[in-house]
């Protein structure tokens, strides 16, 4: 609900008066043109005819504050697995000196292991306790209520983004203009949903199978980190249904050889 409310918020701040969606012209007196084009207009979906509606604009922001929080939880969930397993240790060793198992001597010999093993391995744990404390910094310190923040660094990928790759068996005798046509016919799919899709599928023969079967792979790229399971295979199922669509519009298929059928008699 506090999502929602942020949005309203925001929605009738930037749209004008009596308006129920924001355009171009609205978004350049808070933003510089590159902004609006490349940054947020492709994130909203149907911003095709230049208008965000207030429902797209609160489900928007409320998409991107569920996966900024998630992302907090993650971050959040690998600190206190670390603080965990540093307390873990700290606890072990006074309940070994309390019930007087381990003596002076003990942990004297144990020190000087534990010593000699970080000289092998310093090096990793220095950077492991950097990254720790950055990582604690920045979320906690530098920017504890900017849970949506993002980091632009120009020629580099966090992570790739995911692919949708199936491989279609049609007949043989199938025009190459039908297969033109299914190619195209995909890639004004993807047009049409360019928050789900990058355009220009990719359309390659793999394999001709007993001058009977044509295989061929389809390739089209998500807009999404291969890690949102979840979504990914949403636009999945949208796609795979849109393929049987085109399919079934266009009448290609695959029929099997004839078959040889053997019957035995059983007394």
């Amino acid at each position: 609900m506090e999502a929602v409310a942020a949005a309203y918020d925001i929605f009738n701040n930037v749209a004008q008066p009596n308006r129920n969606y924001i355009n171009e012209d609205d978004l350049l007196r808070f933003m510089i043109k590159e902004e609006v084009v490349d940054l947020v207009l492709p994130l909203i979906e149907g911003t095709e005819t230049g208008k965000i509606t207030r429902k797209a604009f609160i489900e928007w922001v409320s998409e991107a504050l569920g996966h900024s929080l998630d992302d907090t939880k993650t971050a959040v969930k690998q600190v206190d697995k670390l603080i965990a397993g540093v307390l873990t240790i700290i606890t072990f060793i006074i309940w070994l000196i309390l019930l007087d198992i381990a003596s002076t001597k003990f942990l004297l010999v144990f020190s000087s292991q534990f010593v000699g093993l970080a000289f092998m391995i310093g090096s990793t744990c220095k950077n492991i306790f950097e990254s720790f404390v950055f990582v604690f910094v920045f979320v906690f310190v530098m920017h504890p209520y900017d849970v949506g923040d993002r980091c632009v660094v120009d020629g580099v990928m966090k992570s790739r983004h995911g692919r949708f790759y199936r491989t279609l068996s049609i007949a043989f005798s199938t025009p190459a203009a039908k297969i033109a046509t299914f190619k195209k016919r995909i890639g004004e799919y993807l047009v049409k949903n360019p928050h789900h899709w990058y355009p220009k599928p990719m359309l390659m023969v793999k394999v001709i199978e007993n001058v009977n079967k044509l295989k061929m792979n389809l390739l089209v790229q998500h807009t999404i980190n291969f890690q949102n399971f979840g979504e990914k295979n949403l636009r999945r199922t949208k796609l795979f249904i849109a393929i049987k669509r085109v399919l079934e519009e266009l009448q290609i298929d695959y029929t099997l050889l004839p078959q040889d059928v053997h019957l035995t008699s059983h007394k």
